[in-house]
């Protein structure tokens, strides 16, 4: 985990995340990472998502009110983390939520 926050295990393969919490795996060669991401509806501005490759900014997003496939390149090998970036700190009922499911990696095949 990228925080000493839990994460909220709210299904099978599905997680949530507190502000500046996520998950971390380790990209061994260079490839894809795939995921879902989706949130409890809000009236605010959109959740947003970002990704650390090797602890450096790589790629961000936002989430709305219906959920989002996403599909990233991972250039290089690295440590990825996968990290919620603004929860609302307001109203509890306003909040920002996100939610991760369906999370892959596939490395790219080795050339030989």
């Amino acid at each position: 985990m990228v925080s000493q926050r839990s994460p909220l295990k709210v299904g099978p393969e599905v997680w949530g995340f507190a502000r500046m919490a996520g998950i971390e795996m380790y990209a061994c060669r260079p490839g894809t990472l795939r995921f879902r991401g989706h949130r409890r509806p809000v009236e605010n501005t959109p959740s947003r998502w970002e990704l650390y490759l090797s602890n450096q900014f790589l790629l961000g997003g936002d989430v709305g009110n219906i959920p989002q496939d996403f599909e990233v390149e991972i250039p290089e090998i690295g440590q990825l983390s996968l990290v919620f970036s603004n929860a609302y700190t307001g109203e509890i009922e306003q909040r920002r939520t996100l939610y991760f499911s369906q999370v892959e990696f596939q490395a790219n095949q080795e050339e030989q």
